[in-house]
């Protein structure tokens, strides 16, 4: 929302009929250590890649992000949070799990998260879950969809513009 300033009666204190239409949406990012979301995340804000490794320590939320003409908030979730955290918090449109397929215990822990999730939440219907992968090519996982698995490389960009257009145009088949 933009800064408004009253400077006389014809003002209003009314939101304009566009800030009123848009509607913002919820991504969170889970995943086991070390896959990927941060970068992956960095990618959408600022189309950035940084080799530097930083552990997030706790969550950390990405507000009024522009996926092309949408608005979202994306919440990197540090794979501990699920334990200490309120979690009825992480409720969301949008899981993207981040694996890395070269790490056995990546895609089983990812995995994991994602089910203590969806069990403590989601009782009725669940948020649409995409998979993004960084490794080896990996066979079709059940919680998700086929044409939902994204193999990325946070380097070369590779893969990753087809999973933010897809998530994206999910997204807006929402809004009409």
């Amino acid at each position: 929302m933009t800064r408004k300033t009253f400077l006389d009666e014809t003002s209003s204190d009314e939101d304009s009929e566009e800030e009123q239409s848009i509607k913002k949406y919820k991504i969170i990012v889970i995943g086991d250590y070390k896959v990927g979301k941060s970068s992956f995340i960095s990618r959408i804000r600022n189309n950035e890649f940084s080799i530097l490794y930083k552990t997030t320590k706790a969550i950390e939320i990405f507000s009024n992000v522009k996926l092309g003409d949408i608005v979202v908030d994306i919440w990197d979730i540090p794979p501990h949070i699920c334990k200490y955290y309120n979690i009825d918090s992480l409720r969301s449109d949008v899981i993207v799990l981040m694996i890395d397929s070269n790490v056995k215990e990546s895609i089983k822990n990812g995995f994991d998260i994602f089910k203590k999730i969806h069990n403590k939440l989601y009782n009725t219907v669940t948020p649409e879950l995409w998979v993004a992968y960084r490794g080896k090519k990996i066979d079709l996982i059940e919680e998700c969809h086929p044409d939902r698995m994204f193999q990325i490389d946070s380097l070369t960009n590779e893969g990753f513009l087809d999973l933010v257009y897809d998530i994206r145009s999910n997204l807006l088949r929402r809004i009409y």
